[in-house]
């Protein structure tokens, strides 16, 4: 399950559109990243 937080979801959004394939292995990982104050665990598998 992916949780996402409004700004946190802009900011990775772009991110993925602008390089899908590199930063998808990084996001893959499963990691909790804390930005702005919210947690966010990314899973784009």
């Amino acid at each position: 399950a992916s949780i996402w937080h409004s700004a946190s979801w802009k900011f990775t959004k772009a991110t993925v559109m602008n390089a899908d394939q590199q930063h998808s292995r990084i996001f893959c990982s499963n990691e909790l990243v804390v930005e702005s104050g919210s947690a966010v665990r990314f899973s784009s598998c």
